[in-house]
């Protein structure tokens, strides 16, 4: 589990440096070519999601309590859900959730895996 929680709070930050470069260069373009205002869109805020998701993750990768995991399932998937409601620049935050959920299933993966190691091992205990 350890291993899988480094890859995934890893890929979140990188992640997170791929969205906000991304929202840089497209909010610069506009600027140049359309004349328009330098905004913050909803790309920078799921950056900055992602970002404390992922950090959150790598925090927890030596612990045993599943109430972080969970957390952090629960983030993962509300910013799966802002992905898919807020399309971002090109329309591009909805490739992003579709990571996210893949992240959430798999921690719920590994903790259900956890779960069941855990009652045969007090199964063992209690013959």
């Amino acid at each position: 589990m350890r291993k899988m929680k480094i890859i995934i709070g890893l890929t979140s930050i990188v992640l997170c440096v791929l969205i906000c470069a991304q929202s840089f260069v497209i909010n610069i373009y506009n600027t140049q070519v359309y004349n328009s205002e330098f905004t913050l869109t909803v790309d920078l805020y799921y950056a900055l999601f992602l970002l404390i998701v992922g950090i959150i993750i790598l925090l927890d990768r030596n612990s045993t309590k599943r109430r972080i995991a969970m957390v952090s399932i629960v983030l993962y998937l509300l910013s799966m859900l802002v992905g898919l409601k807020y399309l971002g620049n090109f329309g591009n935050l909805h490739y992003y959730a579709y990571v996210c959920f893949i992240f959430s299933l798999m921690l719920l993966a590994e903790l259900f895996k956890q779960k069941i190691a855990n009652n045969k091992n007090t199964n063992n205990l209690k013959i």
